[in-house]
């Protein structure tokens, strides 16, 4: 990302301390430690010279990968540089992540990662002064169990965090009444993704929202944005309509809201295969990384958004009923189906893919109708019917 003549980067480092440079004009300070850490650098673009770069996560020795911690998301808020990620560091002190103070402010140097294999991750929140490069706020936020955060962005008043959590003792109090909240799934051997909002108030960065989001197998949070009105959050997840996934279509009669509930199993599901940080920092005290979820599980990618402005008021009415869809029967073989129109007309049929290109189109007056998309890939199909009197019916289809 980049900030005026200046791009940025974080990731993990495995370099030596010595190795890893901080540019002019700024020293090594005391937010520079050890091996294996999360780093954080600065160029300027037109010169390309290295303003600033250093690590964070307090490794103590080479080649710890209990104690590794590795930084993914990069947000500027206008104001300050926020930075999230991952840590098993077990001795961090305020120096490492200050407290700004402020009712309501989460904040804690200590790891609540338990000890045993794929338990040691908390999720880590910072934010610098990018003209300084000083370290406003730090704070681990997680479970006994693993926990990781992967992405960051703002609103005008708000910070947004998402990632993933394995943990089941945590995230369990609905701080506002007026946001989605869910409680934990079981957990340990499935992850759920997280959404976190903090208060965008250096002075006190308030922690507001804070609920898991997905079904009873593993979610991942990926990626987050906002505007005024909407959060916006994608991801991947193994659960389908049946593992409790928390479903919900925009609405159900406008063409341009895709909408799918149908789980088609994607690949097999590998995240960063090479990297030790495989299913989430596992590695413990040397040990080879091993899989705590059931190997090869697929996932689908996920879209959701959240209303931002919603208030839970008393009285409010409910979304009007949808309008009546077309009658849609599956014939015997894959991707043919037979449609049966509510009324006599000549009726036209075109059907569109999840892009919105119309794929197919058919006619029929009276009769019931076989839409043929069996030569189509699988996935969802949008159909539309309509007559020269303005009669308009819609059905989705999946196509297996």
């Amino acid at each position: 990302m980049s900030i005026g003549d200046n791009a940025y980067w974080d990731g993990l480092d495995y370099t030596l301390p010595t190795q890893l440079p901080n540019g002019d004009p700024l020293p090594p300070d005391a937010f520079y430690h050890n091996y294996g850490m999360a780093f954080l650098a600065s160029f300027d673009v037109a010169s390309l010279h290295l303003d600033y770069c250093t690590g964070w996560g307090q490794g103590t020795a080479l080649n710890a990968p209990d104690l590794q911690s590795a930084a993914y998301g990069l947000d500027y808020d206008g104001g300050h540089l926020w930075m999230v990620g991952g840590t098993h560091a077990l001795a961090l002190t305020n120096t490492d992540c200050p407290d700004p103070g402020g009712t309501g402010v989460h904040h804690t140097p200590a790891n609540n990662g338990g000890m045993d294999d794929h338990a040691k991750c908390d999720g880590f929140i910072l934010a610098f002064d990018p003209a300084t490069y000083q370290l406003k706020y730090g704070t681990l936020l997680g479970g006994y169990n693993y926990d990781m955060l992967l992405d960051v962005a703002h609103d005008a008043d708000h910070i947004y965090i998402t990632g993933e959590t394995r943990s089941n003792t945590h995230y369990t109090t609905d701080l506002d009444a007026d946001r989605y909240f869910q409680p934990l799934n079981p957990n340990g051997s499935s992850r759920d993704a997280v959404i976190i909002a903090l208060a965008k108030n250096m002075a006190s960065p308030t922690l507001l929202w804070q609920t898991p989001f997905g079904g009873s197998n593993s979610e991942r949070g990926w990626g987050i944005a906002a505007n005024a009105t909407e959060l916006y959050l994608t991801g991947g997840t193994a659960s389908s309509t049946w593992d409790t996934y928390p479903l919900k279509e925009f609405n159900p009669d406008d063409d341009l809201d895709f909408y799918q509930n149908i789980h088609f199993g994607g690949n097999a599901y590998s995240f960063l295969d090479y990297c030790q940080f495989e299913y989430g920092l596992d590695g413990s005290n040397g040990t080879p990384s091993t899989n705590p979820e059931p190997d090869q599980q697929p996932h689908d990618g996920f879209i959701a958004s959240f209303d931002l402005q919603y208030q839970n008021t008393v009285g409010t009415a409910e979304p009007p009923a949808p309008a009546p869809h077309l009658v849609v029967n599956p014939l015997p073989v894959d991707g043919r189906w037979e449609v049966r129109f509510p009324g006599p007309g000549h009726w036209t049929v075109p059907a569109y893919h999840a892009g919105g290109q119309t794929v197919g189109s058919w006619h029929t007056s009276d009769t019931p109708l076989v839409v043929d998309l069996s030569a189509r890939p699988q996935g969802l199909y949008l159909l539309v019917a309509t007559t020269a009197a303005g009669a308009r019916y819609t059905a989705k289809v999946v196509r297996p």
